[in-house]
């Protein structure tokens, strides 16, 4: 007996499932059903045979669709999600560059500005307490008593205790130099101003005076005032370019120091980041909880068939959105727009049901 015939033996003992069965494997090989799955079905198995090709065409025709609508959403979340990413990577490297020129350049000047911006600061008249402080943050002389941990990096922090003490002593300091006529000072109401000409002459220092944005000045003559203004402008483009760039928390410092309102561009990149936030704080997780419900009542399908129910291509579809969506999740954290991934509710799930797997009789 040839093996042919020996199956068309078997054929008729087949169970409507068994038969369902047979058809799908045969679907998710890529080949054509035996003819004889139909042709041996007794017609009292019809009804049942005919409910589960309905699942499997439900589950690779509509569903299917739907999955592919669904991987077309997360892609498009994930395509916001990297953009905000690359806004904000883009204004972390404007900040590096803003905080590089506001530490590490000097802002060009004539003699004749420097020479009058020191005057100034000389006329300055300031309270006691800020040129104490200053004086206690040049200070070199702490002993290891006066020490304690500090931070993570393991470096020594001066106590309160000392550092108050060292303030309160520095203060009694100024103001007897003051009495005795070494500085100039006058009194404000309760407290006691000192001029800074005066201090920084005791101190046997030149009085400090610094730009805006660096860390000092390049002093060139006053023939050269014409190169001095030509290097402001150029410097002054570079902020002006810097501050038409996404979040930059340096330069809203500067725009605040210098009395200035943030630019319209910055509000308007401001806003664009707070939309796609809002729209990944939206987006991802619906499409979380329609991929979960689509994945209960698949689950519920291949219970009833004792095997998944999806072809190849659309299961490979279907777990990679979910993959997707998970290290979607993942990266949210880093882009300020964290977000849970609940589970969808039963009247969901009951939607797709009626939706996609109701038989019409």
């Amino acid at each position: 007996m040839s093996g042919n015939q020996r199956l068309d033996r078997l054929y008729p003992a087949l169970t409507a499932k068994e038969r369902a069965l047979l058809v799908l494997r045969a679907w998710k090989a890529d080949q054509v059903e035996d003819v004889a799955v139909r042709r041996t079905m007794p017609p009292d198995q019809a009804r049942d045979f005919n409910h589960y090709i309905h699942l499997m065409n439900a589950a690779n025709g509509g569903l299917a669709l739907y999955v592919a609508a669904l991987n077309g959403i997360a892609k498009e979340q994930g395509l916001k999600s990297a953009w905000l990413a690359s806004l904000q990577m883009w204004g972390i490297r404007v900040w590096d560059l803003a905080t590089y020129i506001a530490l590490h350049t000097n802002e060009p000047i004539t003699e004749s500005e420097h020479r009058g911006l020191v005057e100034e600061a000389r006329a300055e008249m300031v309270p006691v307490a800020d040129l104490a402080e200053a004086l206690v943050e040049s200070y070199d002389g702490w002993t290891e008593a006066d020490m304690e941990p500090g931070g993570d990096d393991d470096e020594q922090a001066v106590k309160d205790k000392a550092w108050n003490r060292l303030l309160a002593q520095k203060k009694a300091e100024l103001t007897g130099l003051v009495q005795e006529g070494v500085l100039a000072g006058k009194r404000r109401g309760r407290g006691l101003l000192v001029n800074n000409g005066s201090f920084y002459d005791w101190l046997g220092d030149p009085v400090p005076v610094c730009p805006d944005w660096g860390t000092g000045y390049d002093v060139l003559p006053d023939d050269q005032a014409e190169r001095v203004e030509r290097l402001k402008k150029e410097r002054l483009r570079a902020l002006e370019a810097l501050s038409r760039s996404p979040a930059s928390p340096i330069l809203e410092l500067l725009e605040e120091k210098l009395g200035r309102r943030a630019t319209e561009r910055q509000e308007r990149w401001d806003e664009a980041m707070a939309a796609l936030r809002e729209q990944l704080r939206e987006g991802v997780p619906w499409c979380w909880q329609e991929v979960r419900a689509v994945e209960t009542v698949l689950e519920e399908v291949a219970e009833e068939f004792g095997e998944d129910p999806l072809l190849p291509p659309v299961r490979e579809v279907l777990d990679k959105t979910r993959r997707d969506l998970v290290d979607l999740h993942l990266l949210l954290d880093f882009v300020d727009a964290e977000v849970e991934l609940p589970e969808p509710d039963e009247e969901r799930v009951e939607f797709l049901r009626q939706r996609w797997l109701r038989q019409d009789t």
